[in-house]
């Protein structure tokens, strides 16, 4: 049936294909579902049983990327691939979207929680954190670079969506700046060979800026726009004219 459903799509899946790709009479179909509908809502109430991997490492990262591979692993997959081709539907037959909510996004919504909720625990992660819009960021990125980007999803993408975007975005901000799991959150971040460290004082609104000049004694530079917590990056490279 999922070979069926995702080269024919929802309106193309019949009950005598399903029944000449299962090698069974119709009636046999007939016998165990009693429409399309019903067939189409079993497959996906049970599509992501036993696919989901919910680790316990003693890490937020590494349950993450485990349990974030295993979902690729399922969306990539025949059953993925065959849901794919429901979700245009789903709007318009409240049967399959309550499947969809009942079946996968209530399976996936568990396996996520149950990450967060031991990260929080462990003091990885503030409380409540696992329900924010935060949480939601990884997902999404796959499940739209899978619905629209037809791009390829793979170990990598997962790692890098979790070590640049979902712990960032979790992790309290005393935890962003010392990461301990090999993660590269947190770090500085590198322009080609040089890292931007600013250890200017602040420059008030309306106050001076001196700048040495070569030959020329020091220039008076007015700040007036800039706030007290900006800091004043200057480079002198012209030559001043007299008039």
């Amino acid at each position: 049936m999922l070979d069926v459903l995702a080269r024919m799509g929802y309106s193309g899946l019949t009950m005598d294909e399903v029944a000449v790709a299962a090698g069974v009479g119709k009636a046999a179909i007939y016998r165990r579902w009693t429409s399309k509908a019903d067939l189409l809502v079993s497959f996906i109430e049970g599509s992501v049983v036993n696919t989901l991997v919910v680790a316990d490492t003693g890490s937020l990262r590494s349950d993450l990327i485990a349990l974030m591979n295993s979902v690729v692993a399922h969306v990539d997959g025949p059953a993925g691939r065959a849901n794919r081709t429901l979700l245009s539907a789903i709007h318009d037959d409240s049967a399959l979207a309550e499947a969809f909510r009942g079946g996968p996004l209530a399976r996936w919504s568990a396996a996520f929680a149950d990450v967060f909720d031991r990260a929080v625990e462990r003091g990885e992660i503030a409380p409540g954190a696992g329900t924010s819009v935060a949480a939601e960021a990884g997902p999404a990125i796959l499940v739209q670079r899978w619905l629209l980007g037809g791009a390829d999803l793979d170990e990598a993408l997962v790692t890098t969506v979790v070590d640049e975007v979902m712990l960032p975005l979790l992790r309290p901000a005393d935890r962003r700046a010392a990461p301990n799991d090999g993660s590269t959150s947190g770090r500085p971040r590198r322009f080609g060979s040089i890292t931007r460290i600013s250890s200017t004082p602040p420059v008030r609104a309306g106050s001076t800026l001196n700048v040495p000049r070569p030959r020329a004694g020091r220039a008076i530079v007015t700040l007036p726009q800039l706030t007290g917590s900006a800091r004043a990056q200057s480079v002198m490279g012209s030559r001043h004219r007299s008039r």
